[in-house]
């Protein structure tokens, strides 16, 4: 495996959650920003999921530890571009085995969403 000790975490971090993607074991949270990413800018699940599918290595932008809640595993975080648009993609795994992915965000990036809002 090439690159920094950083870069192969995020990439088996992507591999695992692009599994899950492709087996259809994720879950993406009906949070308000992901409604409206599908609901007022016209993106369909299947989009969300190509969003998803994409990402790379260079698209990643950080990793959170939840300092409150040790029960809450850490969260991955990526910025990327999709069909000239900025996503937010955040997501976190479920089992020892990341068996599931639980996606917490998938939608446009917030200064996207505020600079195209209907008025």
């Amino acid at each position: 495996m090439h690159g920094s000790l950083r870069d192969q975490l995020v990439q088996a971090s992507l591999d695992d959650m692009q599994k899950c993607v492709r087996e259809r074991a994720y879950q993406i949270e009906e949070t308000t920003k992901n409604r409206q990413t599908r609901l007022e800018y016209g993106y369909t699940i299947e989009d969300q999921e190509n969003v998803l599918l994409q990402l790379t290595v260079a698209d990643y932008d950080s990793y959170e530890e939840n300092e409150n809640d040790s029960n809450m595993p850490p969260v991955w975080i990526f910025k990327t571009v999709f069909e000239g648009h900025r996503f937010y993609v955040k997501y976190y795994f479920v089992g020892d085995n990341h068996e599931l992915v639980i996606v917490m965000s998938d939608h446009l990036d917030n200064e996207e969403m505020k600079s195209t809002w209907h008025k």
